[in-house]
């Protein structure tokens, strides 16, 4: 499965924005092609190839793309991977890889509804990346300006793991393996853990 990243265009616009994409284009395509009804444009195809990914893609919308790019760099080890600018100096589009993973990452865009989440909100869902020092890893996101959401800790269930906020208000969780369980011991940890 390949994964198509789709966005608005302005009001009686072929362009994202009303802005020129002349510079997209395929250099094999002269035409910028559309979706549906005129409404949307591939990123994909407008990159000038086809993203190399398969499931589910996360699509983040931050305050600052090129800031939040390069603090997932300086604390989770990510890659950036390529980014596609509008006139404007707007990031539409940051590639971003941890580890085996993707995601994509594009500035605020109001007009087309495209905001972060809200400060005052804990997001209702954490992305989580297997470390292999996850103090080092939390250490660094603290220092770097992330909120502890909850503690990092060694679990009864084998797990090293706590959950912190970042500066563009999304939820990430670190885990550790520090031991392997049972089926039935893990089922006895998360109990015990949860009161049961």
């Amino acid at each position: 499965m390949v994964l198509v990243v789709l966005w608005p265009l302005a009001a009686g616009s072929t362009e994202p924005c009303g802005g020129d994409i002349s510079h997209w284009r395929d250099r094999n395509n002269a035409s910028c092609p559309l979706s549906g009804t005129g409404s949307l444009l591939s990123a994909a195809t407008a990159m000038g190839r086809v993203a190399d990914m398969s499931g589910v893609t996360v699509h983040m919308i931050v305050a600052d793309a090129s800031r939040a790019s390069a603090w997932y760099r300086d604390v989770l080890g990510a890659e950036e991977r390529g980014r596609i600018s509008l006139p404007d100096g707007r990031l539409i589009h940051v590639e971003v890889r941890v580890g085996a993973s993707v995601f994509m990452l594009a500035d605020e865009f109001p007009e087309h509804g495209a905001l972060g989440p809200p400060a005052e909100v804990a997001s209702a869902l954490a992305f989580y990346v297997e470390c292999d020092d996850a103090a080092a890893t939390w250490a660094r996101a603290l220092a770097a300006g992330a909120t502890e959401h909850r503690p990092l800790q060694d679990t009864t269930f084998g797990e090293r793991d706590g959950q912190f906020v970042d500066p563009f208000g999304y939820r990430w969780g670190l885990s550790q393996h520090l031991r392997d369980l049972s089926a039935e011991e893990m089922s006895r940890a998360v109990a015990e853990m949860f009161g049961a």
